[in-house]
């Protein structure tokens, strides 16, 4: 190479580190704070958006902004879905067991920890299971395990 920059290649993980939704959110859980699923217990998720309609950008501002539900913001940051399968065919409700973990660790705490997922997602690339990555940072923050 002559004088100039060298060419970097490119890589989709460190591309595009914030995420956007557009939409208006849908479903049973559509309130700022999931209302009444978060109470019963069937751990529905949506998200209403700031003004309605347009994207939502996902970031700090996002993760800690206390009018939007902790774990509402967790599975769309991190890309969880609501319910999943393992490979043995048993179901979880991702939803309803960070739920749990948020009435054991306390939302502050728990917004933190969604935080860092994020974070770690973007520096060092996905984890082969995001969902377990994640649930296993919330069991140890709960058995006073480091993070």
């Amino acid at each position: 190479m002559s004088g100039g920059k060298e060419s970097i290649p490119h890589t989709p993980f460190k591309e595009n580190r914030t995420r956007t939704r557009t939409g208006s959110g849908s479903g049973s859980g559509t309130g700022a704070r999931a209302c009444e699923a978060s109470r019963s217990g069937s751990g529905a998720v949506g998200i209403r958006q700031k003004n309605g309609s347009g994207p939502v950008r996902i970031g700090r501002e996002l993760f800690f902004d206390p009018k939007y539900d902790a774990v509402q913001i967790a599975l769309l940051a991190l890309g969880l879905p609501q319910k999943s399968t393992d490979a043995n065919g048993k179901a979880y409700n991702n939803a309803r067991i960070m739920r749990s973990y948020v009435r054991r660790i306390g939302e502050d705490g728990f917004r933190q920890l969604a935080y860092q997922q994020w974070r770690e997602n973007a520096i060092d690339g996905e984890p082969r299971s995001r969902a377990a990555a994640f649930m296993s940072k919330l069991w140890n923050a709960w058995k006073g395990g480091a993070a």
